[in-house]
């Protein structure tokens, strides 16, 4: 009983650090912390993730995983790095993950990637204290699963949700596809792409998916890469499943 108290307190004072708030934790969770099953920070991030949290200009974030990715600058780096799925997963996880990665190909050791930005792992360019990927890097392949989740939960479905609120109303097939695709292409070109502006409009999703997504497979210099064309047409595939 001691040591659930003890439990009780270290968690919610690290929680109090994103909500100023109080946790209740059940048997089962403060058995997994008591066991060595997950941390403390571990456990921290994952109930904060249970939530929705609201941003600074009002806008509600997406709640599990999404709400603490994105809130995550407020709690040590320690925490974040150790960010483990224990509440129930998104839905879209499992699926966007796997066409990330059937797409991106693993790299442990740091190379300079086709536009010239130095990349690792499952196609990461910066680690998640902000300092860019370099030339001699060397991670595991469990890190580079690791940098992998938390940067789509931290950037890109935020990112995705908060350009396309209409989103959230997708299956989570949909919204693997257009993670998968942001992944790729960034949240910034989401932003001023056309794709976005036509659903925004109200256009019918599966007519958009299919006419713009394949605008998305030219490299620098105009040519067609055939890796980004089958990645579109397996997006595109997923969407309207």
């Amino acid at each position: 009983m001691q040591q659930a108290q003890q439990l009780r307190r270290e968690i919610s004072e690290a929680y109090g650090q994103l909500l100023s708030g109080d946790v209740s934790l059940s048997d089962e969770q403060l058995e997994s912390i008591a066991t060595g099953r997950l941390d403390v920070s571990s456990m921290v991030i994952a109930l904060a993730s249970a939530l929705t949290i609201s941003t600074g200009d009002g806008a509600a974030l997406l709640g599990t995983s999404l709400g603490v990715a994105a809130y995550g600058g407020g709690l040590p780096t320690q925490a974040v790095e150790q960010v483990q799925v224990v509440v129930q997963e998104e839905p879209w996880m499992a699926q966007a993950l796997t066409i990330i990665k059937a797409f991106e190909g693993l790299e442990l050791d740091a190379y300079v990637d086709a536009v010239g930005v130095t990349t690792i792992g499952w196609g990461t360019t910066l680690y998640n204290d902000g300092r860019p990927v370099q030339t001699g890097d060397r991670i595991t392949a469990d890190q580079a699963d690791q940098l992998l989740r938390q940067q789509v939960l931290r950037d890109y479905a935020p990112g995705v949700f908060k350009a396309l609120p209409l989103a959230k109303s997708f299956t989570p097939r949909q919204q693997a596809a257009l993670i998968s695709f942001t992944y790729n292409v960034g949240v910034e070109a989401l932003n001023e792409s056309t794709l976005r502006k036509r659903l925004l409009s109200g256009e019918d999703p599966a007519r958009v998916i299919r006419e713009e997504l394949p605008r998305w497979r030219f490299g620098d210099e105009g040519q067609v890469l055939a890796g980004l064309e089958r990645r579109r047409a397996a997006e595109i595939n997923l969407f309207l499943s």
